[in-house]
């Protein structure tokens, strides 16, 4: 991995920051903190801001871990209902309950047809 110093053109104002050597430093809503990115990686989100796919390689990184991180909490969820398909006493019950609003699901589904059409 290579360090980076700021390059001052991907900046989109002029603000005095205090240095923060090693250390996260709050600022309103968000924290500051130091990154390190393999060179590579850098020139490429470098890149996509030049071409104004965003504002700064700062909001883009921030976007990227947005997303990445609800990837990560979706499929920790998704994960946790994994074993339902295969539980027996799940699928009863389930058939169970479905069973007994089938009437009225039925009756909520014909009120909502009505609706549509006007009657």
């Amino acid at each position: 991995m290579c360090e980076f110093v700021y390059d001052i053109s991907m900046r989109n104002h002029n603000v005095k920051r205090p240095a923060t050597r090693g250390r996260t430093q709050k600022t309103g809503h968000n924290l500051q903190t130091t990154l390190r990115l393999p060179k590579q990686l850098y020139e490429r989100i470098k890149s996509h801001v030049q071409r104004h796919q965003t504002v700064s390689v700062n909001e883009f990184i921030v976007n990227a871990l947005s997303a990445y991180v609800r990837a990560v909490e979706r499929k920790a969820i998704d994960d946790a209902f994994l074993g339902m398909a295969d539980d027996k006493q799940y699928q009863r019950e389930a058939l169970m309950v479905a069973e007994q609003f089938a009437a009225s699901d039925a009756e909520s589904l014909e009120l909502s047809e009505r609706d549509l059409i006007g009657t």
